[in-house]
């Protein structure tokens, strides 16, 4: 493929070497002064003055004789067409028709005039024979037709409109498009394949129905008058049923001041010691949910000595209640987790066996790899940048968000050009910088590359510059920096 230039190439008086002139057996259409092409045919180089092609060999400059182009031009005029060779391909009549033509046709490949075709019956055609295609009727009809009596034969507009559709044979192929029309005064369906008529079908109860097999879209609409409790599942739940559970639920929960550690093994209930990582103090309430004893199960003001059941928070019995929650302060595993009494019925403390279980857990964050937290905060670590003396990660992190570093990453920015009138187009890349790369191709098949004036004008702008305006959007131009 040829490299196209769009604009002058100015060598500064250095030799072009070893160049081919253009080789075309014909000169070129719509040339301008200074062309130059090498004709195969005539063996010699033309050069376009502005007016006609001149030779640069005088041999080629000698011209026939004009009474010997005369002559010889009346000489051809003077033969018949049928003296020529017969023609290799179509030929082209621009718009004239060929008269004189036989009144009669007698064999094939003569043409035929107007007059004899327009004059044959239909059945006269090509023999009689059947037609190997259809015949294109542009919007006309057969008249005077009889009524068909075997298959094959043409059916009159009357005749077939009076037909019955129980008339007509054989499984329809395909769907009938009904044009907006229905069928009516149809029967109540018996069997599978009738048709149903509408209000049959609307009194149908939606147990009549199949099961569905993918999701019912409702519109914005909801079921009504569900059961009032689901029993099993899969089934609906009615909002009320919903409302009291969750209510239900949340009145069971009694919420108790925090405790700074769990145990949850077997603990001897006196002096200072490490449950969970965390080491007690005197007077730090702890929750014990591990007793060989169930009945000891409950919370503690950690001593030096021994140990004092905390019974005076809340409700009888105080601080162990159904529904009692706490949440776990200090901790290796259980910091952040929350745990209840899932004892029911009356409690008597020291004699009702209590069970204690966890309720919810805290969720943990740990920072991943370029990623900074610090508190609740999270921050991005970007490698050093080129400006700072760095290697160049490609991001820069700045109170505004994360950007690229443009010293180490390229950006793009590319746009359709060309109107058929401007000669210097001005295209704003916006990438702020002169450190660009320019570049330009067709903006349509080949897509092929081409040379023009480029210029990184300023740090958001940059110039293209053609010797010849290019046509509306026939360009593709790309910045790099």
């Amino acid at each position: 493929m040829a490299r196209s230039f769009l604009t002058s190439i100015n060598l500064n008086q250095n030799q072009v070497q070893n160049v081919q002139v253009h080789q075309l057996a014909a000169a070129p259409s719509s040339p301008v002064t200074g062309q130059i092409y090498y004709d195969t045919v005539k063996l010699g180089a033309f050069v376009w003055n502005g007016t006609s092609w001149q030779p640069t060999d005088a041999s080629l400059s000698t011209i026939i004789p004009t009474t010997a182009i005369v002559n010889f031009s009346s000489t051809i005029l003077g033969y018949h067409l049928n003296q020529f060779a017969a023609p290799t391909a179509n030929l082209a009549m621009g718009g004239y028709q060929i008269t004189g033509l036989a009144t009669s046709q007698s064999a094939t490949g003569q043409a035929a005039s107007w007059d004899f075709v327009i004059g044959r019956a239909l059945n006269t055609i090509a023999g009689a024979a059947p037609n190997s295609a259809n015949v294109p009727m542009n919007s006309y009809n057969f008249t005077g037709l009889a009524a068909p009596t075997a298959s094959g034969q043409a059916a009159e507009y009357a005749w077939t409109l009076s037909r019955p559709l129980s008339a007509f044979t054989g499984t329809v192929a395909a769907n009938i498009a009904m044009g907006g029309y229905t069928f009516t005064g149809l029967a109540t369906p018996t069997a599978s394949g009738q048709p149903a008529e509408y209000s049959w079908v609307l009194s149908r109860s939606l147990s009549a129905f199949a099961a569905p097999t993918g999701n019912i879209a409702m519109g914005g609409y909801t079921l009504t008058g569900l059961n009032t409790g689901p029993s099993a599942a899969g089934q609906a739940a009615e909002y009320s049923w919903v409302i009291s559970q969750i209510q239900a639920a949340a009145a069971g929960i009694a919420s108790k001041p925090p405790v700074q550690c769990l145990a949850t093994a077997n603990i001897t209930l006196s002096g200072l010691q490490t449950l969970d990582g965390y080491t007690t103090l005197a007077n730090d309430r702890v929750l014990v949910a591990g007793q060989t004893t169930q009945s000891q199960n409950g919370v503690y003001n950690a001593s030096s000595g021994a140990w004092t059941r905390v019974t005076d928070d809340g409700g009888a019995p105080g601080e162990i209640e159904p529904g009692a929650m706490w949440l776990i302060v200090n901790g290796t595993v259980y910091a952040g987790s929350q745990w209840r009494c899932s004892t029911t019925g009356t409690i008597t403390i020291g004699t009702t066996n209590i069970t204690l279980v966890q309720f919810a857990a805290a969720s943990l964050y740990s920072a991943g790899n370029g990623i900074t937290l610090t508190g609740t905060a999270w921050s991005v670590n970007a490698a050093a940048t080129v400006s700072s003396g760095g290697p160049g990660g490609g991001l820069v992190v700045s109170g505004s968000g994360v950007a690229i570093d443009s010293n180490v990453v390229t950006r793009k920015y590319s746009a359709t050009i060309g109107d058929g009138t401007t000669t210097q187009i001005v295209v704003t890349h916006a990438l702020g910088t002169q450190d660009v790369v320019l570049s330009c191709r067709l903006a349509s098949t080949p897509f092929s590359v081409v040379d023009c004036d480029m210029a990184a004008t300023s740090t958001t702008t940059a110039t293209f510059g053609f010797a010849t305006a290019p046509l509306a959007s026939s360009l593709r131009v790309t910045v790099l920096g």
